[in-house]
């Protein structure tokens, strides 16, 4: 039976004693890294075990015993839970801080045109949210309208859609979130989603979960 507020997974990933170990290895290089613990093993971080750390630092709400914070409900069994980006491993947070405080765009891709960069922090294909994992939004709000419109530009000019994904023939219409390319862990499907109507950050390790409903897709980056 499912329910909001808990997350529905397999045995973690990661041990309570290993995602400690990570809180204190913020700086490290995590693609390359591997933990161990006291308990002994040997453990690189990829999809699960990114996903398995991000569970071990949503946020709960202030009553005892409460239940994890959601930021959004997109859909009734898949919650976006909140994860503070103070406790995200340097090389992301420090690329969030960098997208968020930067009025004009940034893209990493060393070739603008790319839609696959390799690069960390090489913008993507723009987000279609065609399954509607994320909240559904019209237009940037004023505050931020002059920004939102720098990236709307850029996308137009430089990243369309796959072409695996125009042969669907889906409706090419901007949703107001774009992908970027992540190695901070052991992945090749490991994105960030920008949402530049609002200034605001999701994280998702392994690609969506591969529309696995079963566990958590997307977090959401609570900035400070």
């Amino acid at each position: 039976m499912s329910s909001i507020g808990i997350v529905h997974t397999e045995t973690p990933a990661l041990t309570e004693e290993q995602c400690k170990e990570l809180k204190l290895r913020l700086n490290e290089n995590w693609h390359e890294l591997t933990i161990g613990g006291k308990s002994g093993g040997q453990k690189q971080i990829g999809d699960d075990e990114m996903r398995a750390y991000l569970d071990s630092i949503r946020f709960r709400d202030a009553t005892p015993g409460g239940s994890f914070e959601i930021a959004f409900a997109p859909k009734k069994d898949w919650p976006i839970y909140k994860v503070p980006i103070g406790l995200l491993p340097r090389s992301l947070s420090r690329l969030i801080r960098e997208i968020r405080d930067e009025w004009s765009v940034v893209d990493k891709s060393a070739l603008k045109t790319s839609l696959t960069p390799p690069e960390h922090g090489g913008m993507r294909a723009w987000h279609q949210n065609e399954n509607g994992m994320l909240p559904v939004q019209e237009s940037a709000p004023g505050w931020n309208a002059s920004k939102a419109s720098k990236y709307q530009s850029y996308i137009e000019e430089n990243k369309g859609l796959p072409s695996k994904q125009v042969k669907k023939g889906i409706d090419q219409k901007y949703t107001g979130y774009v992908e970027f390319t992540l190695s901070t862990w052991r992945s090749t499907q490991g994105r960030l989603v920008y949402d530049y109507y609002n200034n605001a950050f999701f994280l998702t390790p392994g690609h969506y979960a591969a529309g696995d409903f079963s566990r958590n897709a997307f977090y959401y980056v609570v900035c400070d």
